[in-house]
C-alpha cells in the first residue's frame, strides 16, 4: 500500500510541524542533556504518559504562539525537537484520542496501539452521599491545551528513528546552545556529530516563551 500525502490545510491556527519537548517540569540542565542525546542518537524513546499504562512518544502540534504559551505556563522548558506532521504520521504518529472521564472505563477494551494514544478529559467530580467514585471520575484531567500527537511504542524503546535531515528544527533556550554543544562535541572527538548538529535549524525561546532568535525557521503564527 502506498499512502498518499495529506492535502494542504490553510487554517490560520494550524501547524505543519509537531514538537517533542525533552523536559516538562524537570530542570533545564537535564532537559538540555536529553535533547543532545536525542539529536546524537537519532531516536526518541517512548515513556508512559500521565494517566496511561502504555508507552508512547508525545508531541504537541501547537503553533509558535501555542508553544510559547506552554513554555510560559511552565508546562515545558524550552528544549525540544520538531518534525513535520507528514514525517511523524509516516512513522506511526497520529493525534491523541481524547476520551471523556465517564467513558474512560471502556478504554481498557481498546487494542494496545489505540489505548496508548488515549487521554482522559474530565474536570473531576464530587461523590454524592454514600457514593464511591473511581479515580478516573473523581480526579481532574485537562490536557487539551497541549494539542497532543503520540507514537505508541514499548516503554524505553525507540518510538521513532530519524536522520539529521529529517529534523524540522530544534527548540533551544538561547542562540548559543547549538554553538556551544557543537564545540563540545568536536573537542570530545565527535567532529561528525558536531557537523550534524551545526546543520540543524533552530529557534530560541526564553523561559517565558518569547522568541529570542531564529536561524531561518519558517513558523506558523
Amino acid at each position: 500500500m502506498r499512502v498518499r500525502p495529506f492535502s494542504p490545510i490553510g487554517h490560520p491556527d494550524f501547524n505543519e510541524v509537531v514538537v517533542h519537548f525533552t523536559g516538562r517540569r524537570s530542570n533545564s540542565e537535564e532537559a538540555s542533556r536529553r535533547l543532545l542525546l536525542v539529536v546524537e542518537g537519532g531516536a526518541i524513546l517512548a515513556t508512559v504518559p500521565y494517566g496511561n499504562d502504555l508507552g508512547a512518544a508525545c508531541f504537541t502540534e501547537s503553533t509558535v504562539r501555542g508553544v510559547s504559551w506552554l513554555i510560559a505556563q511552565k508546562h515545558f522548558v524550552p528544549y525540544g525537537i520538531a518534525f513535520t506532521k507528514a514525517f511523524l504520521f509516516n512513522n506511526g504518529g497520529a493525534p491523541a484520542i481524547v476520551v471523556r472521564g465517564d467513558e474512560w472505563r471502556h478504554v481498557r477494551n481498546l487494542p494496545p496501539e489505540l489505548r496508548a494514544r488515549t487521554i482522559r478529559l474530565w474536570p473531576g467530580a464530587t461523590a454524592d452521599f454514600g457514593e464511591v467514585l473511581p479515580s478516573y471520575l473523581e480526579t481532574r484531567s485537562e490536557w487539551l491545551g497541549e494539542r497532543e500527537w503520540r507514537v505508541p511504542a514499548d516503554n524505553g524503546t525507540p518510538a521513532i528513528r530519524f536522520g539529521t535531515d529529517e529534523i524540522a528544527f530544534l527548540v533551544v533556550p538561547d542562540a548559543g546552545w547549538v554553538e556551544s554543544n557543537v564545540r563540545n562535541l568536536v573537542k570530545a572527538g565527535g567532529k561528525e556529530a558536531g557537523r550534524r548538529l551545526a546543520s540543524v535549524r533552530w529557534i530560541a525561546l526564553s523561559s517565558t516563551g518569547e522568541i529570542i532568535a531564529n536561524n531561518g525557521v519558517k513558523l506558523s503564527s
